[in-house]
């Protein structure tokens, strides 16, 4: 691992292989440790930039209000640093949501987009299931948001098959500071990207993964998928682009 200043955060990253930059973007509560068992193929052809968000893993953890453009400027200036002008990018459930928000604010940025678990807007029962684990987090602390969240992001069977996977997660969620944790819900709560989006005639590829309490919530589903369409704001300059939905497909990145 390694560790760079900026936008005023140390952000702690792991670098691999060499080409087309490829980035990857972790879910809330969670790490650069997610992308391990995979980032040795992809780095066979690209060069794998995972990176612990702000408040997350081993980056710093400042106090303060968090938001999803935030993340979208940690990562931008992350870009910098490192001399990326333009890269593939891959997203994970919150880190869907800062690639979203990074290929519209950013679309010269962007060679192309992959979606996994996430959503442009949340789902009333989605916001619920947020506030449950804030709720848990503020009157039993971090155990008991470990246990609110674990039946939304994984599916039953991945639950009685994986108990080392549900053990890591329960490790990661620990180490995480509370008023981190607290923001980066808040900012999940608050993302919401329709005013940027516009109808597309044309219809992105989706594939749909294990149902979980999230994939029914969650998006891309159809209204927010074909917002982000080719053709649409946020994926305008990206060569390619795909979603997956159903927050099951975290649980084998």
């Amino acid at each position: 691992m390694s560790q760079v200043s900026v936008n005023n955060v140390a952000i702690h990253y792991t670098e691999s292989g060499e080409g087309t930059p490829l980035l990857l973007l972790h879910g809330l509560g969670g790490s650069h440790e997610i992308w391990l068992p995979v980032i040795p193929e992809l780095a066979k052809s690209h060069r794998v930039v995972a990176a612990d968000h702000r408040g997350h893993g081993a980056s710093a953890k400042p106090r303060g209000s968090f938001s999803i453009r935030l993340f979208v400027e940690d990562w931008v200036a992350l870009m910098e640093a490192l001399r990326i002008d333009r890269a593939h990018v891959l997203g994970l459930s919150m880190g869907g949501a800062i690639a979203m928000r990074l290929a519209a604010e950013h679309s010269e940025r962007v060679r192309s987009l992959v979606l996994v678990d996430t959503w442009a807007f949340p789902h009333p029962d989605f916001l619920a299931q947020l506030r449950q684990r804030l709720e848990a987090l503020a009157t039993e602390g971090h155990a008991a948001y470990a246990e609110a969240a674990i039946p939304q992001l994984y599916s039953p069977e991945f639950i009685l098959a994986n108990p080392k996977a549900l053990a890591d997660y329960r490790a990661r969620v620990t180490s995480l500071d509370p008023g981190t944790l607290r923001s980066s819900v808040q900012a999940c709560i608050d993302h919401d990207m329709r005013e940027q989006f516009r109808p597309s005639r044309r219809r992105p590829s989706c594939w749909s993964g294990a149902k979980t309490a999230c994939s029914r919530h969650s998006t891309p589903n159809i209204l927010s998928a074909r917002s982000l369409a080719p053709g649409s704001p946020s994926s305008r300059g990206a060569d390619t682009f795909r979603t997956w939905n159903g927050h099951g497909n975290s649980s084998r990145p």
